[in-house]
């Protein structure tokens, strides 16, 4: 299984944000990365992370994901009480000012809206105490990562952003109700780590002989099928214009080849029959390959004896 492993790597990848009782304050060269409640004049703590050149495809599945902070202090405050959320665009510009950081982490923190930020998050709660010099793994975020990957705009070696806080101001008041991270410019080797586990699909050929999902994406593709394919079920539910071997032997699609089958002479041209479709009685007329009458609401095409067919709807 493919990982990746990433750090922040400059002074404008991490920030520190949070409410000094009167206003927000904003920072991006400062020796903290923190969240949680300290005091009245340093509460709602948090900030932000970047990560660049995150090498995974767009649509991959991730399958595990957490953040690492390396505890600059002792900190031991209870109780704590933090969530992590993804900036919600394709690549994920780098920390530059209050403004804009207001703008990307949403209303919570003054910003005018919601729009970039993603609808999945993670609370990282109840936290034991930390010791300083050890490194701390959050809660898992596959699904913070997974919703960013999934962005149509997204492509590998794109940077993504995620934020910890305590901006809903869920930490308990009790004196130093925070844990307490190096920031890049604290300690640059030590700075906010991201790891990520994921899978890539591929696609099956109809030569592989799994169960089930192989017929499912042939048909998707529109490849043709044959008797080599060892799939079932899923071949019950083939897409327009897909090919089908008339030696398909697979489960449920036997039964609808069948149906169509039953109004044809072996191998060549077609009866007056009826087959019945969705409840539906339709008329299939045809006096020989790929006509019939004006009434037609299918076309069925056997181009050779013994061959393939296709089902046009």
């Amino acid at each position: 299984m493919p990982t990746l492993d990433l750090q922040v790597a400059a002074s404008t990848g991490d920030c520190g944000f949070w409410w000094n009782g009167s206003a927000w304050q904003f920072a991006t060269n400062y020796d903290w990365q923190q969240a949680g409640w300290y005091s009245s004049t340093a509460a709602k703590l948090g900030g932000g992370m970047r990560f660049q050149n995150v090498t995974i495809p767009q649509g991959a599945t991730i399958t595990a994901a957490y953040i690492t902070i390396y505890c600059y202090t002792p900190c031991n405050g209870t109780v704590v009480r933090t969530r992590i959320i993804g900036d919600d665009e394709d690549n994920a510009a780098a920390f530059s000012t209050l403004a804009d950081f207001q703008a990307r982490r949403g209303i919570i923190v003054g910003g005018a809206n919601d729009n970039y930020i993603t609808s999945a998050y993670v609370d990282w709660d109840g936290m034991a105490a930390w010791s300083a010099g050890v490194s701390y793994n959050s809660a898992d975020i596959s699904a913070v990562i997974q919703e960013i990957v999934n962005r149509a705009g997204w492509a590998s070696g794109n940077a993504l952003v995620l934020f910890w806080d305590d901006f809903n101001d869920r930490s308990d008041h009790n004196t130093d109700c925070r844990r307490i991270g190096r920031p890049y410019d604290g300690d640059a080797a030590n700075a906010p780590k991201l790891h990520i586990e994921y899978t890539i699909a591929t696609a099956k050929t109809s030569t592989d002989t799994g169960s089930g999902a192989d017929a499912y994406v042939s048909l998707e593709m529109g490849e043709a099928k044959t008797s080599s394919d060892a799939g079932s079920g899923v071949e019950g539910t083939p897409v327009p214009s897909a090919s089908l071997a008339g030696s398909e032997t697979g489960s449920s699609i036997d039964a609808i080849i069948a149906r169509l089958l039953a109004s044809f002479d072996t191998g060549y041209g077609i009866e007056v029959g009826s087959v019945e479709v969705g409840g539906l009685l339709k008329e299939l007329f045809a006096t020989e390959l790929g006509w019939g009458s004006d009434s037609l609401t299918a076309k069925i095409e056997m181009p050779t004896k013994g061959g393939g067919m296709k089902l046009w709807t």
